[in-house]
């Protein structure tokens, strides 16, 4: 009996044996499939803001001058032309009143000389016929020599008359005309004294006041034109290259998971560029590069310009095919 056990116990432990590089070559495999099977990633997350699609507009105005009158306040929807500010345009008026002024009197001179040339010209008729009588006579022995060259001296000296006060005419009428393009010209330029709305859209801020200075070229308040709301973001260049124009993404509040929006990707930018929409980011690497993406915002309302929110961007190969 006891050399029957110990025959069976090699056999036991080459049996058990077996059985532990068994397991540990299951675990071997198990962990190769773990790492041979890469991560999927089919969503990409960009920090944004919401812009109108026209962009929003710094509004200045083209003249400097202390402002009148403010039509609108913040807030305010507008239509294309419309009253925003109003510059004094006290010395412009009284420049066009004095121009006017000088237009009706070289108007009313124009009539002077008009009449002048109508009563010269019938006057060189009347010396016209005196003369060629004259010389019928002369040529008949009728008259003398020296009445017939009197006649046409007189003829030619209401000629040359005529020519005289006809020039006159066209000086004066030419004066004028340019006195009509000087008026013109100051009325733009005090057309320019009214700053209008670009097109049909909202005054988002407005900062000048009545009786305040503002300065030619110098912002005073932003205009958000009216039509479609767009996010604009950027994507990390990790993700770049799998962004496609009809891309659908989803819209949510930064650090929430619940969308409150939806849109689709409209523009990619062609290149790569440092970060600018929000740079001053806690954390962010200076040399890393994003690539700028527009979605038009198709569904989702309350959403106010320049506010920050986050684009969940389908990046799967369909996405936007």
């Amino acid at each position: 009996m006891k050399f029957k056990y110990l025959f069976y116990l090699p056999l036991f432990a080459l049996s058990v044996l077996a059985s532990c590089k068994g397991g540990e070559s299951k675990d071997a495999t198990a962990k190769a499939d773990s790492v041979a099977k890469p991560v999927i990633v089919n969503e990409a997350v960009a920090l944004g803001r919401i812009e109108p699609e026209g962009k929003i507009i710094a509004l200045a105005s083209e003249a400097s001058g202390v402002v009148t009158k403010v039509f609108h306040n913040e807030g305010d929807s507008l239509v294309a032309g419309e009253a925003i500010l109003s510059i004094n345009s006290e010395v412009k008026n009284a420049e066009i009143a004095l121009a006017q002024s000088k237009i009706a009197t070289k108007r009313s001179q124009i009539a002077v000389d008009q009449a002048a040339i109508n009563k010269a010209k019938a006057e060189i008729n009347n010396l016209k016929t005196t003369y060629e009588r004259t010389l019928r006579l002369f040529e008949k022995g009728a008259e003398t020599k020296q009445n017939a060259d009197d006649a046409l001296t007189k003829y030619q000296i209401q000629a040359d008359e005529v020519i005289r006060l006809e020039k006159a005419l066209n000086t004066t009428i030419q004066s004028v005309q340019e006195m009509t393009a000087d008026v013109a010209l100051k009325n733009a330029e005090k057309e320019r004294l009214t700053v209008k709305a670009p097109s049909n859209g909202i005054l988002l801020s407005m900062e000048a006041q009545g009786g305040e200075n503002v300065t030619s070229g110098v912002s005073f308040a932003d205009f958000a034109p009216k039509g479609n709301l767009i996010m604009v973001c950027e994507v990390d260049e990790l993700y770049a290259n799998r962004v496609n124009n009809g891309a659908l993404a989803k819209i949510r509040l930064q650090g929430s998971l619940e969308a409150i929006a939806q849109g689709k990707v409209i523009y990619t930018a062609p290149y790569l560029k440092k970060k600018s929409l929000f740079s001053d980011a806690v954390g962010d690497a200076e040399d890393r590069r994003v690539r700028e993406v527009k979605i038009l915002i198709e569904k989702g309302e309350g959403l106010l310009f320049n506010s920050r929110m986050e684009a969940v961007i389908d990046l799967k190969p369909e996405a936007g095919k």
